[in-house]
């Protein structure tokens, strides 16, 4: 019988990893209502609506995106204590880094969100932005070094791509000799274009490992959430398209910082945010607790967008990888945990029963 079977404590420890943090579910909802409220409804109505019909959404929208400054910052503090006190998952010294860019990030992110938006100097957002951008590369490169069921593992790499490449781009774009010249707006293009490409493929490929798929009531149950989530987003998504026309593209811009495809194929973007969408809510109906986590992380980069730059979207991005981070590392050890017991049951003979049997 292996260690992992018998010590406790780091049973114990693996067990804390596949549950949700403190207070995500609460930031899940609260950054999805952020988003349909203040960064799509507000600028889809803008021209529909009267004036002051607006500011009083506007209003309404202050209360989620408060909500889910506050309980981000408590989940993703969590979310990292557990997984920096997990000693299996990684050496010491990543996670030392870990550990000291989470100390520059949230205290940060804490400073920029909730001081008034007039005390918040560009420094630190881009000081926010930085630490936000290599955390996520850490948290993983970290999970998808361990093995793990195939879409989750690759979602992580593909995520930590995408946030390298993304920082890296606007390192170029902020250094104005390679900004000013045609090779540097090339390099900024195409590392704008990689990691855009890895933000939408992330919820596609942790779904391979997420998305229910069992004969339980339970999972079709989960199945059925998610066919109508994805339904009704994609809806929502053709009907945008429909009465906004060429604005939609500016919405779409402002609620998701996509451009790739915004202009050609607008719809390409309401399928792929459908699908996240649709992953999302159906890992959330299942009754796996890894796969909850990791449903919430998928909700989260959603309502994120890529390549965040304020403080409160910048904290939605790295909880989501860090929850898709855990729930890699937890699927990978409940499979490793299945094998060996499925080892276990085919060995005829122990080791203690071979001892007694010698004894007898």
């Amino acid at each position: 019988m292996s260690r992992a079977d018998t010590d406790p404590d780091r049973t114990e420890e693996w067990r804390s990893l596949s549950v949700t943090p403190l207070l995500g579910m609460l930031a899940v909802v609260a950054a999805l209502l952020d988003l349909g409220i203040n960064r799509f409804a507000i600028r889809a109505l803008v021209g529909t609506l009267p004036h002051p019909a607006l500011i009083t959404l506007s209003r309404w929208g202050e209360l989620p995106r408060n909500l889910a400054a506050v309980s981000g910052l408590v989940a993703l503090t969590m979310a990292l204590l557990s997984f920096l006190r997990t000693p299996t998952h990684a050496p010491v010294r990543r996670r030392l880094s870990i550990a000291g860019f989470a100390g520059i990030f949230l205290p940060t992110t804490a400073l920029a969100t909730l001081l008034p938006a007039d005390r918040t100097s560009p420094q630190i957002v881009l000081f926010a932005t930085g630490a936000a951008n290599v955390l996520a590369v850490l948290l993983g490169v970290t999970a998808a070094r361990r093995a793990a069921p195939v879409g989750i593992r690759a979602g992580v790499a593909v995520m930590a791509v995408s946030a390298l490449s993304a920082f890296t781009a606007l390192v170029v774009v902020l250094f104005e000799p390679l900004s000013q010249s045609r090779i540097g707006v090339l390099v900024a293009l195409t590392l704008k274009g990689i990691g855009e490409v890895g933000f939408m493929l992330t919820p596609l490929l942790v779904g391979v490992s997420v998305f229910p798929r069992g004969r339980t009531t339970r999972s079709r149950v989960a199945l059925a959430v998610g066919v109508l989530a994805f339904a009704a987003t994609a809806a929502l998504g053709w009907w945008g398209m429909a009465e906004l026309r060429a604005d939609f593209a500016i919405v779409l811009y402002g609620a998701a910082r996509v451009e790739l495809w915004l202009e050609a194929a607008p719809a390409v973007y309401v399928l792929l945010f459908a699908a996240a969408v649709g992953i999302g809510a159906g890992a959330l109906a299942s009754g796996d607790a890894i796969h909850r986590q990791a449903g919430a992380g998928v909700l989260l980069l959603v309502a994120s967008g890529y390549a965040a730059r304020s403080p409160g979207r910048l904290l939605m991005t790295v909880l989501a990888v860090a929850l898709l981070s855990r729930a890699c590392l937890a699927l990978g050890e409940a499979v490793a945990a299945a094998r060996r017991a499925e080892r276990r049951r085919d060995e005829p003979v122990g080791v203690e029963g071979a001892v007694a049997e010698r004894a007898e």
